[in-house]
């Protein structure tokens, strides 16, 4: 085990990009495992740590989020051990984070919006405000006491509208309509089709219409469009094209006019990702985001 390494135990339950949140305010990450070792270690303390949370598991820094069905760790070093339950990673649509059985220290793939504690792999010299705890292991396990200034929750979105913490921002599922008559009802409802800006966003969207009708593989309008062929991509809320998630081969060529579309339904398609299509396919289910009011 690299001694120059710590790891911390956070009992709080969040969602897997939440977690990796504070992780990287701590400069670190959800815990990479590169032995048995590190992962006996790791899971010993955890059952100890997270006996009063009532949990089955918790969160590390395994993911096929960016391309699978390859896992990968947070912090980017080589994915070289694993251990696996029998039966996992589960090669399924929204099942692409990494969490280790409590029970055996075996590890599953799991739903990235399920709430769990988690592992932070941190360096000493990362100077958190903490309380330190001495373990039977060569590594020094450290609690710290961060604080998360979080955007307050406004006092209220449109009737039936999701509030999201993260982005301030409010979220509607609705459908279904061709491209261009979806956008005119997000606009008269207050707001525009979707617009997407980081992997955390990308995944809330995708889980607020897990639960709803989607069209077969084509998942979900967002407000992603260009006019010229692909060279410049636009939101219809006009903020800016920081952030894409294209599915492998896309945005392909269809002409001058393209939309996006969230990929929802595939079961053996990266979670989130994207593609174009022309607006006269098909009509869809779509997403509206609008501010709070």
């Amino acid at each position: 085990m690299d001694k120059t390494l710590c790891y911390s135990f956070q009992k709080t339950q969040l969602k897997y990009m939440e977690a990796q949140g504070i992780c990287f305010g701590m400069n670190g990450n959800l815990a990479a495992i590169h032995n048995s070792f590190e992962n006996v270690f790791i899971n010993q303390e955890a059952e100890t740590i997270f006996t009063e949370s009532a949990v089955d598991d918790y969160w590390i820094g395994a993911n096929d989020l960016f391309s699978p069905p390859t896992w990968t760790w947070l912090n980017e070093s080589p994915f070289d051990f694993s251990d696996w339950e029998k039966g996992e990673p589960q090669n399924i649509s929204m099942s692409n984070c990494g969490a280790v059985i409590l029970q055996n220290g075996r590890w599953k793939s799991d739903d990235c919006y399920k709430e769990k504690p988690f592992v932070c792999l941190v360096k000493p010299d990362a100077n958190p405000v903490m309380s330190t705890t001495s373990t039977s292991g060569p590594t020094t396990t450290l609690t710290p006491t961060t604080t998360t200034t979080k955007k307050p929750k406004p006092k209220s979105c449109p009737v039936s509208w999701q509030y999201y913490n993260t982005t301030g921002y409010c979220y509607i599922v609705l459908g279904g309509e061709f491209w261009q008559d979806a956008e005119q009802r997000c606009v008269i409802s207050g707001g525009h089709l979707v617009s997407i800006h980081s992997l955390e966003e990308d995944l809330y969207v995708t889980h607020l219409v897990s639960g709803a009708p989607a069209h077969g593989l084509y998942g979900v309008w967002i407000g992603l469009y260009t006019e010229d062929s692909n060279r410049n991509w636009k939101w219809t809320d006009g903020t800016p094209f920081d952030y894409h998630n294209w599915r492998a081969d896309y945005p392909v060529n269809t002409g001058l006019q393209s939309f996006g579309d969230l990929i929802t339904g595939d079961p053996n398609g990266k979670t989130a990702d994207w593609i174009n299509v022309h607006n006269y396919v098909w009509k869809n289910t779509f997403i509206c985001k609008a501010s709070p009011k």
